[in-house]
């Protein structure tokens, strides 16, 4: 690979655009940053990732927030919501369950803005028998 590392660093690096990314990074051989180890980025429309970083995606535990106020928690690979994860709607609702590429798949818990909580399985976004579930 012509992309060979250097030693790792950490700091603040400040992107011609405006962008932010503070914590662990290594330089390319062409002088250019990677994102790699632990950090955050920040863009300027306000945009924040933090988890872990390798070949400057997030691949491991992290959280991004969006700017409509939505959030994710849970498991990246290569940037993308991959594995159990918990998706925070602007609203406030609550889905906690299985995602891939970004997806929300399989067997999943949605609790509403009233604080109900419903059972069911999902498909690209479609509930399919989602049922209400008692806080007992």
């Amino acid at each position: 690979s012509n992309k060979k590392m250097t030693n790792q660093e950490s700091g603040v690096y400040v992107f011609p655009n405006g962008d932010r990314y503070a914590g662990d990074y290594s330089h390319r051989s062409d002088g250019s940053i990677m994102r790699q180890g632990i950090g955050q980025y920040t863009s300027k429309d306000g945009l924040i990732c933090k988890g872990i970083w390798s070949d400057d995606k997030l691949n491991g535990i992290g959280k991004v927030t969006f700017t409509s106020g939505a959030a994710y928690e849970g498991m990246f690979v290569n940037n993308c919501m991959n594995g159990n994860g918990r998706y925070k709607f602007p609203d406030g609702s609550v889905y906690e369950g299985y995602f891939q590429d970004n997806k929300l798949l399989g067997r999943g818990t949605f609790t509403d803005t009233k604080g109900q909580i419903w059972h069911g399985e999902l498909n690209n976004n479609i509930g399919n028998g989602f049922q209400f579930k008692l806080n007992m």
